[in-house]
């Protein structure tokens, strides 16, 4: 029940509670027993005045807000609420529900609801601000800015701000104070000569027994009025507008909203705070810092680079941004989490899209019921009007429906009725009113309707009132509901003919080399032909030529150009690439050659291993692409299963590219990809992006059904009579996600089909739910149990761009302890803008780390970068120029693939095999024998691929005679990294053919091994390079017995003593160290820990260094007892002594590499003397 307080002798309403002519309004408290809502004061806001007392809560049995034993939603309780309080339709979306208790806000589709009688305490507040107070005031309503106003004087009055009670502003805060008593002035028509007040009313309560006041107050305080006194205009509201603006100028932080929360960056666990504030003046949007550090802050992005957000149950949340790598945060609850997904949510909504929720599990149950009924929110008149007149087409009978700006529970539905006028002298407005059953009717009319589309359909045929054809609400709409949205923003335009980026070039005609056994696809138009475009004399890449056919060439040419002008500006990761035009013998259209080939059939084969969340993750790729197009206002007008290929398909990703649309030529076989309203004109499903998301639905049922054909067994023309004349719809694939199954039922909708943007946000849902079930392993995987509390907060030790957070990194969050207390607990605002600027303050799309300067290295852009395709048994790459430049800026590393020979394979890895090859070398002009390492198919991930590329960058630089010599690398139409040939293969290998007779090896030899070895990663010290993957199988054996450390797949360059890994991978437990273990924490040292196995795999004779007993789960419990491999059979005391040294709990008391060089040198003179 809505009750009434007492205010002196009186009764005031729940208005007044928020507007006293005191002055002293309060925050309207929603208690919430049993479902019914009562008003009271907010505690400690009772005025001290002799005349004024202290409202009371009476349990009055009138005026209901919401009736007992009915389920209650968050965002009905705002609206209920606002309407007692006469803040009008438009300004409502601006407020929200703080739960004390929780020290949260609620998401607007919060079911409320108590349990045994207790009753919920609950601010409403104002909770999304706009960027000028001006902006408050002109687009919503009095008693919106009043309620504000209110609310801003009552943080500052009760302490909330305590950045205003700092010594240093206090002389701040008496403008504040004379602000207030002038609007005091004005509203009880008095003036400084004759009102009496009492100062301390109007300060903070934490002042009003300083000395500074009694002292200092007076006096100041009645200058300030009189002088401000001169420039009220004689206007309340301006003196409140100026109130407002000047405690925002005071504090620019006022209304963050701040959380604690945690990261995982470079591999380490940060606990950091995440502040909001769409206008900081240095950090606008979202900004992160470690917490209790002094670091500066790192602006993530602005509201309006967020794209859409996921969640899990884990407390996990995804935040997709447009041109940056997804961001990955772990919140300590799932109301914690809904309170940070509605505050983006609310933000977005009110300064970008209006009609769209970032988050689908937190859609606002208002705007799902208006996009149900196709209804604006309450915008202007003058906007629907304006919207109308472009959007109608001069067709009557067109129109809007919309909510009323002013009024709740009505509507209007704004016609256009005849072409004769102009602009809307051609419009006539109806007005709908929904009853207090929940009832819709016409003004004028007596019937009543359950939904307003019942309503226009009944008058369109019974009262003859033309409505025809509904134009609904748009993301694009800019209307007055942006009510957060800043007027000048530096917003990226759509690229045009002056201003755009496009790489595309005009190729020479004989710059293409065609093969003679080259592959030909003819369609009905075009032919698509492979050929190698050649970029020098020794270099080529593989490109696909497509060009009209012979009898085509006359009759097409110009739709042809046409079609190459638009798609040669498509520039996306889901896109086919475009590298340019031949203009002559013949005119042709050169892209990227995709080897894997179409999406339908690729997902034909038999022999190919594809996993559901493949065929999602393709869905997503398709999506994005999609909503590029309709973000540049394009249609592609051809989606197709047939017209999509597959870019890479590894074990942990499936990625596809949507191709040009080629000649549209519309038949009837096309009809199960053709909407139902372009049945009469198939030609207008290449002009609507409604007809592509329909297409994008059929494709979406091509992908779950392997690339089957819809309706393969029917003519085109039964296909025709099954769609057109029946009505029917395809039947869902079996086992298809039910998930997917409601996408693809909402796509093929008849007029309420989601928008891109929508679907990229859904499709993503689903794909970082079942994301974590992509990967098997080979090695043992690190437990997440064991991984110890966080350290203090220190900066991150390496400047690198962390990749999406993985299922071990989760889990890792989830095992960690929380802290007890929330931040923002209790409105108290932490002003945090005496930060200074860091690098990248002002980057929206920043892709460095966020807890770092903002360098970015030259192996992040390789990984952010690199393009994998599969072909036949091994993994063909494309790598952007970029990337090329930054890896290999000296091009004379740079192998082309004809100059080297492949021989056989003679030795194979966890991700890769190696072979033997010849190699011309072009400044001997001979042929050598050089090893050629390659990523098998079968298990390759893109990491790999960017692993041997971050392999040669760091192998290039190193010269040593126990270090493997790096020639160079192949990168197309394969990456092959070519390094010398070793004679005798691996020390394992080699190790091992001496099991049987180990006394033809004798300690000298093993110990000259071991010795090798030693030097070798003495130099990788001096170099700053941590191997990670020492062992007997990744060290070279020459033909002098010499050995060589290989294989820097694993290998990092390191600048503060210690790496901690990124990346979920097979790991080699046995060898590593127990904090490599435990934390994932590399040094040197704990490359001695693995020489230390090492050395021991020497005096087995390459036996496998597994301590008896022990599995590989339980490994690091046994090695924190004290654990250890036994001594080999044969083995010096001496030797294992050093093993022994080397396998140290604490890093810091294992032997340096020059130590144990010293040490077997010593032990050489002693054994082998």
């Amino acid at each position: 029940m809505l009750t009434k307080g007492q205010h002196g002798s009186r009764l005031f309403t729940l208005n007044e509670v928020a507007s006293s002519r005191h002055g002293k309004a309060k925050d309207l408290i929603l208690k919430l027993k049993n479902h019914t809502l009562r008003n009271k004061s907010i505690p400690g806001n009772e005025e001290t005045q002799d005349t004024m007392c202290k409202p009371k809560c009476q349990h009055a049995s009138h005026n209901p807000i919401v009736e007992a034993d009915t389920i209650v939603q968050t965002e009905d309780l705002i609206v209920e609420s606002c309407k007692h309080l006469k803040i009008g339709p438009v300004g409502r979306h601006l407020f929200g529900l703080w739960s004390p208790s929780d020290s949260l806000w609620f998401p607007p589709n919060k079911v409320l609801k108590t349990v045994n009688g207790c009753v919920l305490n609950l601010y409403l507040r104002v909770r999304f601000l706009t960027p000028v107070v001006s902006c408050l005031r002109d687009k919503t309503d009095d008693h919106t800015f009043n309620y504000y106003f209110h609310q801003v004087r009552n943080d500052f009055v009760e302490g909330r701000i305590p950045e205003l009670c700092q010594t240093e502003k206090r002389e701040n805060a008496l403008g504040l104070v004379a602000t207030d008593i002038i609007r005091l002035m004005l509203e009880s028509n008095t003036t400084p000569e004759t009102m009496k007040f009492n100062s301390k009313n109007f300060i903070p309560h934490v002042l009003r027994k300083s000395s500074f006041w009694d002292n200092f107050l007076r006096s100041p305080l009645d200058r300030a009025i009189s002088r401000g006194w001169k420039y009220t205009k004689q206007n309340p509201g301006f003196v409140k507008g100026s109130y407002i603006q000047q405690l925002i100028e005071l504090v620019p932080d006022y209304g963050a909203e701040i959380y604690s929360v945690l990261i995982d960056e470079g591999g380490k666990v940060y606990e950091v705070e995440l502040a909001v504030n769409p206008f900081h003046p240095h950090y606008p949007g979202l900004r992160i810092r470690i917490k209790k550090s002094k670091d500066d802050w790192t602006r993530i992005c602005g509201i309006e680079d967020l794209c859409y957000i996921s969640m899990r149950s884990d407390e996990t949340v995804e935040i997709s941004r447009q041109n940056g790598v997804p961001q990955y945060i772990q919140f300590s609850s799932k109301a914690q989490r809904y309170s940070f997904v509605s505050l983006l949510d609310g933000y977005y909504r009110l300064s970008e899209k209006w009609t769209f929720n970032l988050c689908k599990d937190l859609s606002a149950p208002s705007l799902l019921n208006l996009r149900a009924m196709k209804c604006h929110g309450p915008v202007n008149s003058s906007f629907a009007h304006e919207k109308l007149e472009e959007k109608s087409n001069n067709d009557v009978g067109c129109y809007i429906i919309r909510e009323c700006e002013t009024t709740y529970d009505v509507y209007y539905v704004d016609v256009w009725i005849s072409t004769k006028s102009v602009g809307s002298e051609n419009i006539s407005t109806f007005k709908i009113k929904k009853n207090d059953e929940g009832l819709f009717i016409l003004e004028g009319w007596k019937e009543t309707f359950e939904n307003i589309s019942l309503l226009l359909s009944h008058h369109a045929k019974e009262n003859r009132l033309n409505f025809r054809r509904c134009i609904p609400p748009s993301e694009y709409d800019e209307s007055n509901l942006l009510l957060c949205r800043q007027e000048k923003r530096n917003v990226n335009s759509l690229k045009t003919r002056g201003d755009c980026n496009c790489a595309a070039q005009c190729i020479p005609f004989d710059s293409i080399v065609y093969s003679p056994n080259r592959p030909k696809f003819v369609g009905k138009f075009t032919t698509v032909t492979l050929g190698h475009l050649r970029r020098s004399c020794t270099d080529s890449r593989a490109v696909a030529v497509k060009r009209l056919r012979r009898e085509t060439k006359l009759t097409h040419l110009e739709y042809f150009l046409s079609q190459c002008d638009k798609f040669l500006y498509w520039q996306h990761d889901a896109i086919v690439s475009t590298i340019g035009m031949i203009l002559t013998n013949p005119t042709a259209l050169v892209m990227e050659w995709l080897p894997l080939g179409t999406l339908d059939q690729y997902l034909e084969k038999p022999s190919m291993s594809i996993q559901e969340v493949d065929l999602v993750e393709s869905a997503y790729h398709l999506a994005r692409a999609l909503w590029y197009l309709e973000d540049h206002k394009m249609q592609h007008g051809n989606i197709r299963c047939r017209n999509v290929f597959v870019a890479a398909h590894t074990e942990s990703s499936f990625k596809i590219k949507l191709a040009d649309p080629g000649l549209i030529s519309y038949t009837d076989a096309d009809i199960p990809w053709i909407p139902p309203e372009c049945y009469k004109d198939y030609s207008l499903a290449s002009k609507s992006v409604f007809a592509d998301v329909y297409a994008y639905g059929t494709t979406l049922w091509e992908i779950f059904s392997y690339g089957a054909k819809p309706l393969a067994h029917l003519s085109p023309s039964q296909a025709r009579e099954f769609f057109y004349h029946r009505h029917q719809t395809l039947t869902f694939p079996a086992n298809c996600l039910k998930e997917m199954r409601k996408l693809i039922e909402e796509c093929w909708h008849s007029d309420n089909r989601p928008r891109p943007q929508t679907i990229v946000r859904d499709v993503n849902q689903i794909l970082y739910e079942v994301y974590n079930s992509r990967r098997s392993h080979s090695y043992a995987m690190i437990d997440p149990a064991v991984v110890p509390e966080p350290e203090s907060p220190v900066k991150p030790p390496l400047p690198e761009r962390k990749p999406p957070v993985k299922e071990t990194s989760l889990n890792i969050l989830k095992k960690l302890k929380w802290p007890a207390s929330v931040p923002f607990k209790g409105f108290s605002y932490n002003s945090l803008s005496q930060s200074k600027s860091t690098l990248n303050a002002y980057s929206g799309n920043s892709t460095t780390s966020f807890l770092t300067d903002g360098v970015t290295s030259e192996e992040d852009q390789a990984q952010s970068g690199s393009l994998i395709s599969l072909c036949n048994d091994t993994v063909h790459v494309a790598t952007p120029p970029a990337v090329n430049d930054n890896l290999l800026r000296d091009k004379s590393w740079v192998i082309p693939f004809h100059h080297i020979i492949i021989k056989g394979k003679i030795g194979e890895g966890f991700y890769g095999e190696v072979s033997k090859a010849e190699y011309f070398n072009p400044l001997s002009l001979k042929n050598e024998i050089v090893a050629v390492k390659r990523i098998k198919a079968t298990d390759t991930m893109q990491i790999s691929v960017n692993e041997l590329h971050s392999e040669m960058k760091i192998m290039k630089s190193l010269c040593h005679k126990n270090i493997v010599r790096i020639i160079g690398l192949v990168e197309e139409p394969e990456t092959m990294l070519v390094m010398e040939y070793v004679d005798n293969g691996s020390l394992l290998n080699h190790l091992q053919s001496f099991r049987n007779n180990p006394e033809k090896l004798e300690y000298k030899e093993l110990l000259r091994f071991a010795l090798g070895v030693a030097e070798g990663m003495e130099y990788l010290e001096t170099q700053n390079i941590v191997h990670r993957d020492l062992a007997a199988r990744n060290i070279l054996v020459g033909s002098s017995d010499s050995v060589k450390i290989s294989d820097f797949g694993l290998a990092q360059e390191i600048k503060d003593h210690y790496y901690r890994m990124r990346t979920e991978r097979n790991l080699p437990l046995r060898w590593y160290a127990i904090e490599a273990i435990v934390a994932q924490k590399f040094s040197h040292k704990s490359d001695v820990w693995s020489y230390g196995v090492t050395l021991w795999e020497i005096f087995s004779f390459g036996t496998n260094p597994r301590i008896d007993g022990v599995e590989d789960v339980v490994l690091h419990e046994a090695l924190q007892r004290g654990q250890r491999l036994g001594i080999p059979p044969n083995c010096p005391s001496l030797v294992y002594s050093l093993m022994r040294r080397c396998w140290e709990i604490k890093s810091k008391d294992r032997p340096s590499f020059s130590e144990i060089i010293v040490c077997l040198n010593n032990i050489i003179s002693e054994l082998c003397a």
